[in-house]
């Protein structure tokens, strides 16, 4: 889905390294769900070390809002978008009022190989 690099950091806009996800790992309820983007890195000019991820309309390319559901599509749109972007881009799973779930988002969790931490695994289990 998004090119890999040697080093924790990508060379556009000095990005974190994007790896790669498990998709098979994904639930078949949340792919079931329209209520996925894809989104890419942009700088920001408020926080220059750290780029911010945009949310993308994965049916047209635009900016999406994670509060507008006009604005998401389906797994397979948001998956198929990214694949065919090159460069900092990847997809998530935009949490709704209405639907069931709920995540937590996780900064500075894998390794520079990829691998997640054991700081991670251990307060996951919790």
């Amino acid at each position: 889905m998004a090119r890999e690099s040697s080093s924790p950091m990508n060379d556009i806009f000095e990005t974190p390294l994007i790896f790669a996800p498990d998709l098979a790992s994904v639930p078949p309820e949340l792919r079931k769900r329209p209520q996925w983007v894809a989104w890419q890195y942009e700088p920001d000019s408020k926080h220059p070390d750290k780029p911010k991820k945009v949310p993308l309309n994965p049916q047209t390319g635009k900016k999406a809002s994670t509060t507008d559901p006009r604005t998401w599509g389906t797994y397979e749109q948001a998956h198929k978008y990214a694949e065919t972007m090159l460069g900092n881009v990847g997809i998530g799973y935009v949490f709704s009022p209405d639907d069931p779930y709920a995540g937590v988002d996780l900064d500075h969790c894998r390794s520079d190989s990829g691998e997640i931490t054991l700081e991670v695994k251990s307060a996951s289990r919790c």
